[in-house]
């Protein structure tokens, strides 16, 4: 058997609900229960992400936001810094045989050799 359900208005900033069927209360509160319980898929989480970030830049100003992309950018050159090739004064066939070592740089250079022979 099925009974209607509905909220029977707001007092005192809450909702008054009836009962319905056995032991079973019906409001607002209770769709807002179920829907806290349900599962995030990766869309909603990053659109969440995305949307929280609007509100944080709104709150925190043009002074922070920029505060916080020069902290980027500074984390960003230092990380270069410490982990990055050092490549001053050298050529690109020179960093490339540094890194990919002697027979793939020979195997690089036969190729080169025949393109320009043909």
């Amino acid at each position: 058997m099925r009974t209607a359900r509905r909220d029977e208005g707001i007092v005192d900033g809450r909702v008054r609900t009836r009962q319905v069927g056995s032991d079973h209360v019906v409001g607002s509160t209770d769709i807002l229960r179920r829907l806290e319980r349900l599962p995030l898929s990766r869309i909603q989480i990053g659109l969440l992400f995305v949307g929280g970030l609007g509100y944080t830049f709104n709150a925190i100003g043009f002074g922070g936001v920029f505060g916080m992309t020069t902290a980027v950018l500074a984390a960003a050159a230092l990380a270069a810094l410490i982990v990055g090739l050092r490549t001053a004064g050298k050529t690109l066939e020179e960093i490339a045989a540094e890194e990919l070592g002697p027979r793939r740089s020979a195997v690089r250079q036969r190729t080169i050799a025949r393109a320009r022979g043909a």
